[in-house]
């Protein structure tokens, strides 16, 4: 991880997300869920939650509660990357690209189920038709994906309501 981009106290709390998985899955290969807390510490270094804490603290709560809901690492990594579509310079393609499209249909499957709840339009995720992407059935085509993003915006509220 490039020097500077977080905290020493917020790469504690990675370590511990990481050791909590180990525990769950003491075989698996952790280098990826490394990838996308750095790669998602980058994208929010700059941002501070309402608290003054660095926002990245977020996310890595939202990853252990995944964890703790015993969910796969595509999942755990997805936790990480929920918001730098929505809150960063990041785009789909860039996840795409960088992480592979099961990664990136997760974040954006993440953020429609949101939206549904919500009933806002996140227009900006998705350029082009939203209905078109909305209804692509792609996105849903697999109930464990679709039951992942679920779990990802349970576990994100969960984290918010916990940081008052």
């Amino acid at each position: 991880m490039t020097a500077g981009v977080a905290p020493p106290e917020i790469e504690q709390q990675y370590l511990a997300l990481e050791e909590k998985v180990r525990a769950l899955r003491p075989d698996a290969a952790l280098g990826g869920l490394r990838l996308a807390y750095e790669y998602a510490a980058t994208q929010h270094a700059p941002q501070k939650r309402a608290s003054g804490d660095p926002y990245i603290i977020h996310p890595i709560g939202v990853a252990g509660i995944l964890a703790d809901m015993e969910m796969d690492l595509v999942c755990l990594q997805t936790g990480l990357r929920h918001d730098v579509v929505e809150d960063t310079g990041a785009t789909v393609k860039e996840i795409r690209e960088k992480f592979g499209d099961e990664v990136a249909r997760d974040i954006l499957c993440c953020r429609l189920v949101l939206c549904q709840i919500c009933g806002c339009r996140h227009e900006s995720l998705c350029p082009g038709d939203w209905e078109q992407h909305r209804e692509n059935t792609e996105l849903f085509a697999r109930p464990a994906q679709a039951c992942r993003a679920r779990c990802d915006s349970v576990a994100r509220s969960t984290n918010s309501f916990w940081q008052f």
